[in-house]
């Protein structure tokens, strides 16, 4: 068989099995409808760079004064983004809520088994998100909840 016949076959059957990364734009809206403030902070999994590296990454870099969580008070809205990233095909961004105001230290030391701590998967574009009253932290898809600053 003449290998130049070949050749685009082998091409082809490797492309099929490649999938490229992709880029997003994540923005959040987050109401916070408890009783209590909640920490958030945006990550990712997968490759990070420097604008989505978790608390513990940060810990990692020896750079805990990079502090890139925000506190929403009770009845208040937080808004995050738009923040760029590129996503490889199995990562994804990921808002972290913990429940209270947590410093560094305290955000490290919440793994995401704790009860005190929701991870939620975000879409590229807006997610609009509400933190529900309850015993345990509950994040929910928002209804249209207005941003209140």
């Amino acid at each position: 068989m003449n290998r130049f016949a070949i050749t685009p076959l082998i091409a082809a059957s490797m492309t099929i099995g490649c999938q490229t990364s992709r880029q997003a734009n994540i923005s959040v809206a987050l109401h916070n409808a408890s009783q209590q403030p909640v920490t958030v902070w945006l990550t990712k999994t997968g490759d990070r760079d420097s604008a989505w590296l978790a608390p513990e990454d940060l810990a990692l870099a020896a750079k805990p004064d990079m502090i890139n969580g925000i506190v929403i008070p009770p009845g208040k809205t937080g808004e995050i983004g738009p923040v760029k990233g590129k996503f490889e095909p199995e990562s994804v961004a990921i808002l972290r809520v913990y429940a209270g105001q947590l410093d560094y230290d305290h955000l490290i030391a919440t793994s995401v088994d704790s009860s005190l701590r929701v991870d939620v998967v975000l879409d590229n574009g807006l997610n609009r998100l509400e933190v529900r009253p309850g015993v345990k932290l509950n994040v929910v898809p928002a209804d249209e909840t207005p941003s209140v600053k």
